[in-house]
């Protein structure tokens, strides 16, 4: 069983969607937060100063980025 991720993004962001695909893709579950959903995580990545999705994490908390990021970090352990 693969890697859980945390992925926040919007319903209509295609970067979103490849992002989760690529990770169901490879064995990996996804926990999907979209910020159209929610005031208060739209806040909260303001206050973060993050204004692009998707933005992910690994199960262990470590940041990993935007979906270029995340191809790169799955290519790691290829």
């Amino acid at each position: 069983m693969g890697e859980t991720y945390t992925l926040i993004g919007k319903t209509d962001c295609m970067a979103c969607s490849k992002a989760a695909g690529l990770i169901r893709d490879r064995g990996g579950a996804v926990n999907y937060y979209a910020t159209n959903k929610s005031k208060w995580l739209v806040d909260l990545l303001k206050k973060a100063n993050i204004m692009t999705v998707p933005q992910i994490w690994n199960e262990k908390g470590k940041y990993i980025g935007g979906y270029d990021e995340l191809i790169k970090y799955l290519h790691k352990g290829d």
